[in-house]
Parts: structure tokens; C-alpha cells; sequence
């Protein structure tokens, strides 16, 4: 019976430590940062991984530093401290816990429980970072891009794909500056480059208006000029007229003037530099009633002969050829007559007595 009692003592002595059974040498950590994709260095050897990475590790002391461009780094010591399967391992025998002291399984990494072997850390950004990389881009592509006033080598790319650009920063209280894109015919684009918060430049420019220079004539001069019913002066004159480009929508000029008639003109592009308008008499047609005493005599208008008097005439007015008109009777034994009618007595009957011709002497 003893001698039983005495095998399984040894047999416990011999077994290993509780420690390297359930937890053995090494131990996996998990890294994780806000924002991802940060370097993982331990001892100041860069890991293979960035984070989020778990890595398995021999049980030990490490220094460890969490790295991201633009970002301050964070740093940090993973201690170890004795683990509980350790003291059950003692309770089991010497040998056993021997065991686990000489194999280093005797200890865990110090890790919050709550974290589950993972080392969380945030990294704000670097305010001090001397660099910012940013992507210019325009519409249309290839706009000239100034920076606080400095012309850059570079142009803007397409719209979607920018041209980097390192942005240097003098200091902390450096935090803004000034892009300025510009392009021929077209108005600069102006905004401001954050640090730190703006990745991507992009402006959509705005064609500049053109000039169209416009010069109104007309025959005879002094027609009031209208363009799209706006008054512009009277012939001969000057305007300018401002469109933007591709603008084809077509504006109306309008010569006026008294006694002739309203002369349209369209204009469908900025190619117009001069625009010239023959103005045509506005003519009005006037019956004006007529009596000659005594009857029968021969007629005539402004020279042209037209038979016997009638009761009623004819007559056209305008403001240039026909001012006036002159009538003549005649009729053989009475003197000729002739009498001017003048347009403000277009309505006033004309009534005419001829008188007898005196006869000659021989």
C-alpha cells in the first residue's frame, strides 16, 4: 500500500505545470487603432502587419509604438504578471511549477480582462506635421493652381483623379491657405485648403462673359435704337453687349422713327460687330374732295396730268417724299390755277373758281 502511495506522488511530481498545458510560452495579442491601417513596431522592429493584426508572441516584456502618417504615435510597455494556472501548478508539486518558472509559462501579458489580450489606441491627428498631401482638380482639367499667391508646377487634373500635391506647413498656427485655379476665358476659382481636413480640391470654373461690341447705323440717321425693347441711343451708336459663351439665345434690335416703318433686326451670336438698317417711309394714303368751277377743266398732281377734275383724289403722305402735294387746274379761256396742299391740310376740301383769261391784244 505504501509503496503505491509513493509511485503516484512521482507520477504527480513528473507531470508538467498546469501554466504550459493551458497557456503555454506564447500568447497572442491583438492591435487595433483608430485609424486603421497603422504600423505595429515591438522593440523598434517594425511588424509586418498594421493594424487591425493579431500576433502571437514569446511571453515577455515589450515596447511597443503604434505608428500613422499625419498622426501622433502612441507608445506603450506590455508587461507580464503571474498567471493563475501558475499557483495551481505549485499546489501540484515543485517539479511542476518548476516547470512553468523554467519554460517562462509561469507568467501572461497584463492586459485588462475586459480587453481580451487586445492593446486599443486612438491616434489624433498631428497638428505638427510639416507635410499635407492633397489632389487638385478642375473643370475643365488643367487649370493653373496658385497657393497663397505661388504659382505652382503643376495643373489641376481631371475631375476624379487630381494631381498631389505636398502642402507644407510653417507651423501649429498655420492651418489655412488660399487656392486659386485659374484658366484662359474662364473666371479664377477661389476656395480655401483646410489643414488636415481638406484631401481633395476640386472647382467646376465658370466660362467668363464676352464682350460683344455692337454699332447701330441706319439711313436716314436719328432712328431710336431698341434692343430686346431696351432703348440704346439713336443712330449712329455704340453699345456693348455681354454674353456667356455658348449663349446662342437670339436678341432683338429695333430701329424706330417717325414716318417710316419699325425695322427688325435678329442677332444670333457675338460674330455681330455692326449692324446697319435702310429705314423705309411709312406711307399714308389721304382722299381729299375737290371742286373747280366751272366744269371740265383739265387736272393735274405734282406735274402729272390725270384728265378732268374729279370729286375726290388720291393723295399719299410721307414723312420725306411726299411733304406736300401741288394741284393745278386749268381750262382754255380761264386763267391757270394752282394751289399747295400741305400735309396738315390733307382733310381740308379744296374748292376752286377759275377766272376768265383777258384776251389779248394784237
Amino acid at each position: 500500500m505504501r509503496s503505491n502511495r509513493v509511485l503516484l506522488a512521482g507520477l504527480v511530481l513528473l507531470l508538467p505545470g498546469c501554466a504550459l498545458i493551458t497557456q503555454g510560452t506564447s500568447q497572442k495579442v491583438t492591435f487595433e487603432s483608430d485609424p486603421t491601417r497603422a504600423e505595429i513596431w515591438l522593440n523598434n522592429v517594425k511588424q509586418p502587419q498594421l493594424t487591425p493584426a493579431t500576433i502571437e508572441l514569446p511571453k515577455g516584456e515589450y515596447v511597443y509604438e503604434i505608428r500613422k502618417t499625419g498622426r501622433i504615435p502612441k507608445q506603450g510597455t506590455l508587461k507580464t504578471r503571474t498567471c493563475s494556472y501558475f499557483y495551481w501548478s505549485l499546489l501540484m508539486g515543485v517539479l511542476a511549477g518548476g516547470i512553468d518558472w523554467i519554460s517562462g509559462a509561469w507568467v501572461e501579458f497584463d492586459i485588462p480582462e475586459a480587453d481580451k489580450d487586445t492593446i486599443k489606441v486612438d491616434l489624433p491627428q498631428n497638428l505638427e506635421s510639416s507635410e499635407h498631401s492633397v489632389a487638385f482638380s478642375s473643370n475643365p482639367p488643367g487649370a493653373t493652381i496658385f497657393i497663397d499667391g505661388m504659382e505652382q508646377q503643376e495643373k489641376a487634373g481631371i475631375p476624379g483623379k487630381g494631381t498631389l500635391i505636398n502642402i507644407k506647413w510653417k507651423s501649429p498656427t498655420d492651418q489655412t491657405r488660399k487656392v486659386v485655379m485659374s484658366y484662359v476665358n474662364f473666371q479664377d476659382g477661389v476656395t480655401p485648403l483646410r489643414r488636415g481636413v481638406d484631401k481633395k480640391i476640386h472647382l467646376d470654373l465658370i466660362p467668363k462673359p464676352i464682350v460683344q461690341n455692337l454699332n447701330f447705323e441706319s439711313d436716314p440717321p436719328g432712328a431710336a435704337v431698341f434692343l430686346d425693347g431696351i432703348p440704346k441711343g439713336t443712330t449712329p451708336t455704340g453699345i456693348e453687349v455681354t454674353r456667356q459663351v455658348g449663349d446662342l439665345v437670339p436678341r432683338t434690335v429695333e430701329f424706330r422713327m417717325t414716318g417710316y416703318t419699325t425695322q427688325t433686326r435678329i442677332i444670333r451670336n457675338a460674330e455681330h460687330t455692326k449692324v446697319s438698317m435702310k429705314l423705309v417711309e411709312e406711307i399714308e394714303t389721304a382722299f381729299l374732295k375737290v371742286e373747280c368751277l366751272p366744269s371740265g377743266a383739265d387736272f393735274e398732281i405734282d406735274g402729272k396730268a390725270l384728265g378732268s377734275v374729279p370729286p375726290e383724289i388720291k393723295l399719299n403722305w410721307s414723312v420725306k417724299t411726299n411733304k406736300s402735294h401741288k394741284l393745278k387746274f386749268s381750262r382754255p379761256g380761264y386763267e391757270p390755277f394752282e394751289v399747295t396742299v400741305e400735309d396738315n391740310q390733307r382733310a381740308t376740301p379744296v374748292s376752286v373758281r377759275l377766272k376768265p383769261a383777258l384776251p389779248r391784244l394784237p
